[in-house]
């Protein structure tokens, strides 16, 4: 499911890149639809094995930061992608990785090993590397 949704990610990226007279608020909408049908597409397949999930006011509110935060984050992304070119915007998306780990670490608890440490490296290394000047 992770390889998909990378797939879907790279495409809906160089769709935004590519369909330039779509506004920001368009793509936004269908990426937000898409998302909304292929989940429920998702959720319908699966069986519920786990007792039902009672929402408290508590959770109901940090699950609508959450997804505040995601819209928000899809709209600033879909704008900056009519800005620049896709292969500059690349190197961002895979500096998300590393915020990602990090934040998993500091905020979830998880472990980074030596092999998440690595890959990390070279991810910098790679922005580093496509960043420089080409003059």
């Amino acid at each position: 499911m992770a390889l998909v949704a990378g797939i879907f990610f790279a495409l809906t990226n160089v769709m935004a890149r590519k369909y330039t007279n779509i506004s920001v608020k368009e793509k936004s909408y269908a990426i937000w639809i898409g998302v909304i049908l292929l989940s429920l597409l998702i959720v319908d397949k699966q069986t519920l094995t786990e007792q039902t999930v009672i929402f408290s006011l508590e959770k109901l509110g940090l699950l609508f930061l959450i997804g505040t935060s995601i819209f928000v984050t899809t709209v600033i992304v879909q704008y900056g992608l009519t800005k620049i070119e896709a292969v500059k915007a690349s190197p961002i998306f895979l500096f998300e990785i590393i915020v990602a780990a990090i934040s998993s670490y500091l905020l979830a608890n998880e472990a980074i090993g030596l092999r998440d440490i690595v890959g990390g490296v070279f991810i910098v290394i790679g922005i580093l590397i496509s960043a420089r000047d080409k003059a």
